[in-house]
């Protein structure tokens, strides 16, 4: 399996979970006044995506309501007839 940062020009891709009883749309607001472009706020498991450059990255943790800022993974598995499983 390999991991690897998901290529999105000179964003990076992230993961922005909320700490617990945060607002997400006022969360959404304040990470888009960040520098984040947010793609989608995902209600029932409090998490924002989108994306940010790489200079802004670090800024996101300081956001009021964010628990935790990860950079998007991909994962890639081997085919099913390939020897590796």
């Amino acid at each position: 399996m390999l991991l690897s940062p998901i290529p999105m020009g000179d964003r990076i891709q992230v993961i922005v979970s909320a700490r617990q009883g945060a607002d997400l749309a006022e969360l959404a607001s304040r990470l888009r006044a960040a520098g984040m472009e947010v793609v989608d706020v995902l209600d029932q498991v409090g998490v924002v995506c989108g994306s940010v450059l790489p200079g802004r990255l670090s800024s996101l943790s300081a956001v009021e309501g964010v628990g935790h800022v990860e950079e998007s993974r991909e994962f890639q598995l081997a085919p099913p007839d390939s020897e590796i499983q």
